[in-house]
């Protein structure tokens, strides 16, 4: 009868911990999936950047060729 009682609560027990491990394995995924998207947006907000950049040098330019021409 012992032996049945343990053998039950290793039963138990093993059903928690591969519940736990589906859980964290759950977690894991979104916050994959959260960091992947939070790259996407930092690398469009990088292109953004450098094409502000670059355009704040042709106007920088442009305004020390009106500036010579006066």
């Amino acid at each position: 009868e012992q032996l049945r009682q343990t053998v039950d609560a290793v039963a138990s027990a093993n059903t928690q911990v591969i519940a736990g491990i589906d859980n964290v394995s759950a977690v894991t995924e979104e916050v994959t999936a959260s960091a992947s998207e939070t790259l996407g947006s930092c690398n469009r907000n990088q292109e953004s950047i450098e094409k502000v950049a670059r355009i704040m040098e042709v106007l920088g330019a442009e305004a020390k060729k009106l500036q010579n021409q006066n």
